[in-house]
Formats: C-alpha cells, structure tokens, sequence
C-alpha cells in the first residue's frame, strides 16, 4: 500500500468522527438557539469541510496516480514489442543467410556468380516484406495504446472539471438562517386570531 493509500485511510476515519461531532454540535445548536452553540456548530461544520476538500484532492491525486501508472506500462509493452519484432527480423536476415550459404555449396561452380546474384535479389525482397509487415505490425500496437492513451488522458482531464465545476456550485450556496430566525420569522407572519363577535356579513 502506497504512502497516498495510508493517508487516505486515515483521513476517512477522521473524517468519519468530525461528521459526527458536526452532526451532534448541529443539534445541540437547534435545541439550545445559543450564539454560543451555534457558533460551535459552524466551526465544525468548517472542519469537516476542509476535511471532504482534503479527501476530494487526495482522491484525485490517486486516480492521476493511477493513470500515470497505467501509461508507464503501455509504454513499456510498446518498448518490448519493437524489441520483439527486431530480434525476430535479425532471426529471418540469419535463417535466410544460412539457408542461401547451404544452397551455395551445393551450387554449380559454373553457375556460381549468376545464381548467388539471383538468390540475393531473392532474399533481399523477402527481407522487405517482412520487414514491411514487421513495421506495419508496430504500427497497429503503437495507434491502439496511444487511443488507450488518450482516453486515461481524457478521463483524468474530465474528473478535474468535475472536481472544479464542484467546488465552485459549493461556493455558491446560499447562507443557511439559523434555527432561531427562521421561528421568529415564522411568528411574525402568523395571523393573530380576534376574540368577540365574527364581523357581520353584508346582506
């Protein structure tokens, strides 16, 4: 487990017990409609804030973790495939080589100069083309894990936003009243009902 894992860990069970406390000094805030409590309420409230920020960027910064990790190993297999495909071409250049020395010597010696031209033209066209299939092969695992590329770039570049357009709609939230307002608001809008007669309907 990555240093980045532990210290996520951890953060969740803080996190975990502030909520808690924030909850509880919420309540008490409700119930007891001191400046005092309230007060406390918002200043735990303000903690677990910045702990959900912390969590929130810790959080992002294992996924980009996670990406570039991911990209190191593509790389790496890109690498290993273009040494693969070059120890195979020396292969065929060899197996071809010996194969063209054993049928030398089995040449006429009259024949020698005309059919060793002949076979080298022979040999040297199918290195081409395996050369060519070679590199087309390269071709094709380099465009498929530079799309896979491009895709964890886009993601980690879309989880960004996110976090961002986020972070912003938070900062936007209107102010909460607190509990004791809102009764007193509430009092002065109800209606006071009148003792004595109902007013008289008009006939």
């Amino acid at each position: 487990m990555s240093l980045l894992h532990k210290e996520m860990e951890m953060l969740k069970s803080t996190l975990a017990n502030v909520k808690k406390k924030a909850q509880a000094a919420k309540k008490e805030a409700i119930a007891l409609k001191t400046k005092a409590a309230h007060k406390i309420a918002e200043g735990a409230a303000n903690e677990k804030a910045k702990l959900e920020h912390k969590m929130t960027e810790l959080s992002h910064g294992l996924k980009k973790m996670k990406i570039h990790q991911k990209i190191e190993l593509l790389q790496t297999k890109i690498k290993q495939a273009e040494v693969s495909v070059e120890d195979k071409l020396r292969q065929f250049q060899k197996q071809l080589s010996d194969t063209t020395m054993k049928d030398l010597e089995k040449a006429v010696a009259a024949f020698k100069k005309k059919w060793h031209t002949k076979r080298t033209k022979i040999n040297v066209k199918k290195a081409r083309m395996q050369h060519k299939k070679a590199v087309t092969k390269v071709k094709t695992t380099v465009k498929k894990v530079t799309m896979q590329i491009k895709r964890l770039e886009k993601k980690a570049s879309q989880s960004l936003v996110a976090r961002r357009a986020k972070k912003s709609a938070a900062g936007r939230k209107p102010a909460v009243k607190m509990a004791s307002e809102v009764v007193a608001s509430a009092a002065k809008k109800k209606p006071v009902a009148r003792r004595g007669r109902p007013p008289s309907t008009a006939k």
